[in-house]
């Protein structure tokens, strides 16, 4: 091989190619790497952390390397590929990488579930449960399901199954309303269908708009209203109350889109224009933050143009982050109703049994 610039990659002694490849039999199961979306010219370095993450979440030693998914690209690249450009393209991604895991574990603290080691080569997950790093496992596998294009678990054979995506979705809806509750430091719930304790739409609503006091939730629905609602686009509602009772206290309310055509789903507009005039007979006074629940992590020049169209964006990181705080609370004593916390102990529950299944693989 030729250490030149410009020189050309020439194909590895099969010694080499053996060395290399043994690397990538450590007994565990491995999420299937893209190459094309971490070695082309505008890297996803996300994508390199999810891959990182996913593969510690799977491992029997609960440890990811990175100097393995470097080999397992190169491994993957045109053996006549210039050599400066791949060792470039090699470094880039090791820096890059190791950067985003590095602002994840900061930003999140002790809601992220991985540490990475002092070399910044080793990524470790650290299975102390707190609703924080429950929900990051759980927004981390709802990533990487085909409906969101991504081939990183079928292709590995790491799918869960259909009867498990629902329930994924439904729990991930779940645990989010411990993160607005956090948000908004009040009580939320979970009216999203199938709601937790499998109330009707209006039934459900007048429920939650007792204890609010603010506005009047009709009697019936408007001639024309649809027969068989289910949330009508809302997925969480919150609220904190103000400490004298009266009108004029920051509601939310919130949807939930896990899926790839989450940025076709928007509620801002449709909260004013249609859920209250629909189901209010008299409009609440106070005023309303619509916010967007995602389990995905945006760059951050996504932030301003779709914050501005959806609303308040909470991503993988705020939500988690969120969620702990909720955590935290409720051990603390705070006198906060949060509706639906029972799922964070089921996606623990699946999540444990998810790790053997790919362990046995």
């Amino acid at each position: 091989m030729s250490s030149k610039g410009g020189g050309k990659r020439r194909r590895q002694p099969a010694a080499a190619v053996v060395r290399s490849r043994t690397a990538l039999t450590r007994k565990q199961s491995r999420p299937f790497i893209p190459q094309d979306q971490l070695t082309g010219p505008e890297p996803n370095f996300a994508l390199a952390a999810d891959l990182m993450e996913l593969t510690a979440l799977l491992a029997v030693d609960k440890r990811a390397l990175l100097g393995e998914l470097i080999s397992a690209l190169e491994i993957g690249q045109d053996e006549y590929q210039n050599l400066d450009d791949m060792v470039q393209t090699r470094d880039r991604i090791t820096t890059e990488t190791t950067a985003e895991i590095e602002a994840r574990a900061r930003q999140l603290g002790a809601a992220y579930p991985f540490a990475l080691d002092n070399t910044g080569s080793i990524l470790e997950l650290d299975d102390q449960q707190n609703w924080g790093r429950t929900l990051y496992v759980l927004s981390l596998v709802l990533s990487h399901l085909p409906s969101e294009r991504s081939p990183v678990l079928e292709r590995a054979g790491l799918l869960p199954s259909d009867n498990d995506v629902v329930r994924l979705r439904r729990w991930f809806q779940y645990c989010a309303t411990a993160s607005v509750a956090a948000e908004i430091g009040g009580d939320a719930w979970a009216f999203g269908w199938p709601r937790p304790d499998g109330s009707a739409f209006l039934a459900k609503l007048k429920l939650i708009w007792a204890h609010l006091k603010d506005g009047e939730v009709r009697d019936t629905p408007l001639p024309g209203s649809p027969e068989q609602v289910k949330d009508d686009e809302v997925d969480i509602i919150a609220a904190r109350l103000s400490c004298d009772g009266f009108h004029g206290f920051p509601i939310i309310l919130g949807q939930v889109a896990s899926g790839n055509n989450w940025r076709s789903k928007p509620l801002r507009g449709h909260a004013d224009y249609v859920f209250y005039p629909e189901w209010f007979s008299t409009i609440p006074a106070s005023q309303t933050l619509v916010y967007h629940i995602i389990p995905f992590v945006l760059e951050a020049d996504s932030f301003r143009r779709e914050t501005r169209r959806l609303g308040h964006l909470m991503h993988r990181v705020r939500l988690c982050s969120r969620a702990l705080e909720a955590h935290q609370a409720l051990q603390r004593g705070a006198s906060i109703k949060i509706e639906g916390i029972e799922a964070f102990q089921e996606v623990d529950n699946w999540t444990a049994e998810y790790r053997s299944r790919g362990i046995a693989q």
